[in-house]
């Protein structure tokens, strides 16, 4: 059944309203891809977090999430091979849904060092995806320096991660 309006004033239509930031946003990356300094793939077969080679260069990477490089632990990397065997290459289901069983024991464990509430995201982008809209509000401005990369929330004294059966604890 059609609506009726007693007034053609009461009806108003959707708007759209147009996004000059994701615009300006869309530009720079566009621009920068085009210059050669994003999307780009690496190159090789040994990644060792220090280099990276780019375009037939071994450069020097300082664009890393890997600060601690802990991708290159030798101890990680064996946890990891036994997670693959027990737990398989992936998880296949949405974290809003269920959980990787090993998540409940990490935030567990992380939330003891910070004595608050967390939740564990796949990767970095992933978790700014999901903190950053939820406390940050229109209004808000945001101010980064170039020191962005470094930890927001030091960590202070020494804490063991015993994640059961995909760690085992060192000391």
């Amino acid at each position: 059944m059609p609506l009726h309006f007693r007034d053609q004033t009461q009806m108003t239509m959707a708007k759209i309203k147009h996004n000059n930031f994701l615009d300006t946003v869309n530009e720079v990356i566009t621009d920068a891809a085009k210059q050669g300094v994003l999307h780009l793939y690496a190159e090789g077969e040994d990644l060792t977090g220090r280099t990276i080679g780019v375009g037939g260069n071994t450069l020097y990477h300082f664009g890393t999430t890997g600060y601690l490089g802990l991708e290159q632990d030798p101890r990680l990397k064996a946890a990891a091979v036994g997670a693959i065997q027990k737990y398989g290459t992936q998880f296949p289901l949405s974290k809003s849904y269920i959980s990787h069983p090993l998540y409940s024991a990490l935030e567990e464990k992380i939330g003891q060092m910070y004595g608050q509430p967390i939740i564990i995201t796949k990767n970095s982008t992933l978790g700014h995806l999901g903190a950053i809209p939820s406390a940050v509000e229109d209004q808000d401005a945001i101010i980064l320096d170039h020191h962005i990369t470094d930890a927001p929330f030091p960590i202070q004294g020494h804490y063991n991660l015993e994640l059961p059966g995909v760690l085992e604890n060192s000391s």
